[in-house]
């Protein structure tokens, strides 16, 4: 046996103590790894049935949050229309009110001046009386004067009670139009006031159901947002199962040609069991995405610049590299495993030179073999990429020329 195979065989042994390097792999008691157990084709069948079911009631919700907000938008229109005749009400309650106000001043001194004139003619009635109620006891007082004065007196004492007397004739009228002016604004001002007591009265019932539907409104809103939560997760979980099963089937054909073929066929110098479940030449692949989701796939991921890297992390806080990217094109709709390796398999390969963003570029220490990769990030162009790159850095933007860059693929 060559002093090659004795190395080999001695790190074979040393490596099959310790975990493999395959997500969900677990050793056995003799130290030899244990065939991952597939989830049933049932159970994978039954979670999808659990998203499909909740997406159904995520729709459903939808058509009745779209009704109440189309509800919402018409009473908020009946809200404003009742608003505008409030205010159309209290402007003229305002109106009337300045005009009661108006023919209060003016009843007011229609009262002043009729008591004025009152006055003016008791006391000419009073002067007329002590004088002996006639023009005889006036020409007593005036006798001094002569005839001819006396009689010029009489006269002026009778036409001053005549104007005096029309005086206070035109007082009392302008006090009665005044006042059934005042009472007649009163009555309007008294009915503005009732109008506008019904006005709001039927805008505050208005308000209460606007009310009424924001609250209903908000309440499926919060409804429909814990929904879509749960059909995320349930999703997330179906996603999870299949590809743990699609992993853990492909595993256990890959065991079983392993046990028949006693080997992968290849000696590349690496220990057998850490490269377990993948085969010797790398699938072609396919691509499932497009355009569209690459640069859905570019946004996601430029979100998350600067979170730390932490291993075997996918979000929402941090990453590792190959969680990153899984996390980046599910936002552009493909779904992704969460290891580099397995994502080089499942992507259709692309010639370095003909990359384009969104594109996924992998990383290997050895250039021969894709099982060697340890390393992938999100091409966006102009030879750069967002990556999480290492323990104790962040996601960021580099560049992907390296001695390390082994291929890509179009996820």
């Amino acid at each position: 046996m060559s002093s090659r195979v004795r190395l080999v065989g001695a790190l074979t042994a040393a490596l099959l103590t310790v975990p493999l390097l395959i997500p969900g792999a677990a050793l056995g008691a003799s130290g030899v790894q244990a065939r991952p157990k597939a989830p049933s084709q049932a159970a994978v069948e039954r979670a999808q049935r659990q998203a499909r079911d909740a997406r159904s009631q995520v729709a459903a919700l939808q058509t009745r949050v779209t009704s109440a907000q189309n509800n919402l938008v018409s009473l908020n229109g009946k809200l404003a229309q009742a608003s505008e005749q409030y205010n159309g009400a209290v402007y003229q309650q305002q109106q009337a009110q300045k005009a009661a106000d108006a023919a209060t001043a003016t009843a007011t001194t229609a009262e002043q001046d009729m008591f004025a004139a009152q006055t003016d003619l008791s006391r000419f009635a009073s002067a007329a009386y002590r004088s002996g109620g006639d023009l005889g006891a006036v020409d007593a007082l005036l006798s001094a004067q002569g005839p001819q004065q006396l009689l010029d007196q009489s006269a002026t004492v009778t036409v001053l009670g005549q104007r005096q007397s029309a005086l206070l004739s035109r007082m009392v009228n302008a006090r009665i139009t005044a006042v059934a002016a005042q009472q007649q604004a009163q009555q309007a001002l008294d009915a503005k006031a009732a109008a506008t007591a019904q006005v709001k009265a039927a805008k505050d019932k208005a308000q209460s159901l606007v009310d009424a539907a924001q609250a209903q409104a908000n309440s499926l809103r919060r409804a429909q947002v814990q929904l879509q939560r749960r059909v995320n997760a349930l999703a997330s979980r179906a996603d999870r199962l299949a590809a743990q099963r699609a992993a853990a089937l492909a595993a256990q054909e890959a065991a079983k040609r392993a046990e028949q073929d006693g080997g992968d066929g290849v000696d590349l110098g690496i220990p057998r069991g850490i490269l377990l479940g993948m085969p010797v030449v790398a699938p072609t692949g396919q691509q499932r995405g497009d355009e569209k989701g690459a640069q859905r796939a570019i946004a996601y991921a430029r979100a998350q610049l600067g979170k730390p890297y932490v291993w075997a992390a996918a979000g929402p806080d941090s990453f590792d590299c190959s969680g990153l990217t899984m996390m980046a094109w599910r936002a552009g709709g493909v779904s992704l495993s969460h290891w580099s390796i397995a994502q080089y398999a499942e992507g259709r390969k692309i010639p370095l030179g003909q990359i384009r963003p969104g594109d996924l570029v992998f990383f290997s220490t050895d250039l021969t073999e894709y099982r060697a990769i340890h390393h992938v990030g999100l091409y966006i162009g102009g030879g750069q990429m967002i990556e999480a790159p290492y323990t104790g850095a962040v996601v960021r933007i580099s560049t992907i020329s390296r001695p390390s860059l082994y291929g890509a693929v179009r996820p």
